[in-house]
């Protein structure tokens, strides 16, 4: 089984993620860069009377070309509009001003740290093949998941699923004014003691444009949007 974990990002990653915010507005008036990211930054720990869905356009958005997403917990009132760490991984490390991070890969949620109760990794090898091979084999796709977590005493609890993938149509989905073409599956998983259902909104190429994930029992839901 191929279980993926990461280490906590330390805070160097997130002053690296600030130098671009140095600048103000140009001649013109026009945003910069930096205060597009400032911006961006300033809602990784919402707080009222801020809020990304509100306060963050399109136009803000389209002036970076760095990686930018927006998460939500869907049983709480957390949301954030995050952006990639600069740092090499092997999977994309999104990190807000807090120190609070998750991690994806393929676009698949596969670590958190420091929300209340983190997913210190999960094995995505499977769904994420299966994700791949769906438009071809036009029909759902069974295999196994795992999320491994820590409990008490620092040990170790690992919870396995039967998933299977299927197929729910084309949708057209908007992320901030912007119209996106997708697929739309739904992986079903459960065992014994536990069931739910994840969301894909799939591009062409492959890319999850937007996902309700699965991330823990205390946590329940995320809602991850790629907005650049």
């Amino acid at each position: 089984m191929e279980m993926i974990t990461f280490s906590r990002i330390f805070f160097v990653s997130l002053l690296l993620l600030m130098t671009a915010c140095s600048s103000s507005h140009d001649n013109h008036g026009r945003l910069t860069m930096a205060d597009v990211w400032a911006l961006a930054l300033r809602s990784g720990e919402a707080q009222k009377p801020f809020n990304p869905r509100k306060d963050i356009t399109r136009a803000m958005i389209d002036v970076s070309k760095t990686p930018l997403i927006l998460i939500e917990t869907l049983e709480s009132d957390y949301i954030a509009t995050i952006q990639k760490a600069p740092i090499p991984t092997l999977a994309d490390v999104w990190i807000t001003t807090k120190g609070r991070s998750i991690t994806t890969q393929n676009g698949l949620l596969t670590a958190t740290r420091g929300f209340n109760h983190d997913m210190m990794g999960a094995n995505t090898k499977a769904a994420s093949a299966a994700l791949k091979k769906a438009p071809q084999l036009n029909r759902p796709i069974k295999y196994t998941r795992s999320y491994k977590y820590l409990v008490a005493d620092n040990k170790d609890e690992i919870i396995n699923l039967h998933c299977k993938l299927s197929f729910f149509g084309h949708e057209t989905i908007i992320l901030f004014q912007k119209r996106y073409k997708t697929r739309k599956y739904i992986e079903h998983c459960l065992n014994d003691y536990l069931e739910f259902e994840n969301i894909f909104w799939l591009q062409r190429n492959n890319t999850i444009r937007k996902s309700h994930q699965w991330h823990s029992v205390n946590i329940g839901m995320i809602l991850i949007e790629r907005l650049i």
